[in-house]
């Protein structure tokens, strides 16, 4: 089991592509206040907000069918570290991308 608590920082927010960047322990009643002081929401919500990001992601939390995903459909990019190389991007569109 890994604890994310710590990995809670806010990155960045692209208000012109209408993103945000923020790490994966952050709990999602944190990422709500920046995203709305970024005038962003979430399309859907689970009504748990003490979840972290990563709860979220790999809960698949919150999906009402074809009009409404899972919150992992708003995830443009996920960035994974691993021990033994570079950390690598994980995205829908493009597949895999190694920086």
């Amino acid at each position: 089991m890994i604890n994310t608590d710590r990995l809670n920082r806010f990155i960045r927010a692209d208000e012109e592509k209408m993103t945000i960047t923020v790490e994966a322990g952050m709990k999602l009643h944190q990422l709500h206040e920046y995203l709305e002081f970024h005038e962003m929401a979430m399309s859907n919500l689970g009504s748990i907000s003490d979840q972290s990001v990563a709860g979220l992601m790999s809960t698949a939390t919150h999906g009402t069918g074809a009009e409404y995903p899972s919150c992992c459909a708003a995830v443009r990019i996920a960035r994974i570290f691993f021990s033994i190389c570079a950390p690598q991007n994980y995205t829908k569109y493009r597949g895999r991308e190694v920086y």
